[in-house]
């Protein structure tokens, strides 16, 4: 089971419907107002989308959910799982480890070498942790889309780290709210874990895939939002307003990739190659804006206020 989406917190308005916005390019979502400001959005981080949460009333009673749903992760859950005795001393370590790589696409080994600076114990042993965890729906990894788009071009296919809920990452690095104000660095991979998050429940319920994408050319894509039909949306996540424009670029560059490949493949008689579909949106997610709209060159700027599935 997932936590709640923001939709479903009431962060989201849910006025644009991002399964729309793939079903209809003649969907306008031009002019549509967010009322969700950062500051609502750094609470939501830490409090989580824990159904418990819904019926009090004072913030700090709120934050403590996710605190003790941390602590019985660590103490209870990672061995009650499967019968299996685990130190809860090295699960502890390993979810601050992993709340250190929030949305980023760390090797595992990486992430297993920063709870064996304190801790004696295995790789092995620590990759038993991680599958404890997964399969209480803790944490997940989004797999990496591997389109062969240039021949010379090397895709990396490491997987991009989720917390299922951020607010027990948040609770294993001991974050609270008010800390994000002077950290907004730390916030952008916050935020995109709960976008990716947000977009697995809405991918789930319309029988879609979420995958990401990054080669070592600098071309990415957050989240490549992918329906049973095929068609698919190129996503972009943003805290600030002010990369947008940055994001509509990325977004425009990968979409002409895709195309020149195309292109070429179907000029080359002698030696045929698949097309790519182009995608059917170009999106981008953003924290702080207020109102959605549509770019010039057809990119969709989404409020995360806004977004339902």
């Amino acid at each position: 089971m997932y936590p709640m989406t923001l939709f479903e917190t009431g962060e989201s308005n849910g006025k644009i419907s991002l399964s729309k916005i793939l079903e209809d390019e003649n969907y306008d979502i031009d002019g549509i107002l967010s009322e969700t400001d950062l500051e609502q959005l750094f609470f939501a981080a830490c409090r989580g989308g824990w159904p418990r949460c819904m019926a009090l009333t004072k913030d700090s009673a709120k934050l403590e959910i996710a605190k003790d749903y941390y602590r019985q992760i660590y103490q209870k859950d990672i061995s009650a799982i499967d019968g299996v005795n685990r130190n809860p001393e090295w699960a502890r370590t390993l979810l601050w480890s992993y709340a250190r790589n929030m949305a980023t696409t760390a090797k595992r080994k990486n992430i297993f070498a920063d709870v064996k600076a304190t801790q004696n114990v295995t790789d092995v042993t620590l990759a038993s942790y991680v599958e404890a965890l997964e399969t209480l729906f803790v944490v997940r990894d989004i797999d990496a889309w591997t389109p062969h788009l240039r021949s010379k071009t090397a895709i990396r296919s490491a997987k991009k780290h989720i917390f299922i809920d951020t607010s027990i990452g948040l609770a294993a690095l001991g974050i609270e709210p008010n800390y994000f104000i002077n950290d907004l660095d730390l916030f952008g991979h916050v935020f995109e874990n709960i976008v990716l998050r947000d977009l697995l429940v809405y991918a789930e319920k319309h029988n879609a895939r979420l995958l990401h994408y990054t080669d070592d050319t600098g071309l990415e894509a957050d989240a490549v939002y992918q329906m049973a039909d095929g068609r698919y949306a190129l996503i972009e996540v943003k805290v600030g307003v002010n990369k947008i424009p940055e994001a509509e670029k990325s977004l425009l560059r990968f979409k002409e990739v895709i195309r020149r490949y195309n292109d070429t493949a179907l000029q080359n008689e002698k030696h045929p190659r698949d097309v790519y579909r182009e995608p059917s949106a170009l999106i981008v997610i953003c924290a702080n804006a207020n109102m959605a709209y549509t770019t010039d060159s057809g990119v969709k700027i989404v409020p995360i206020g806004c977004l339902r599935d």
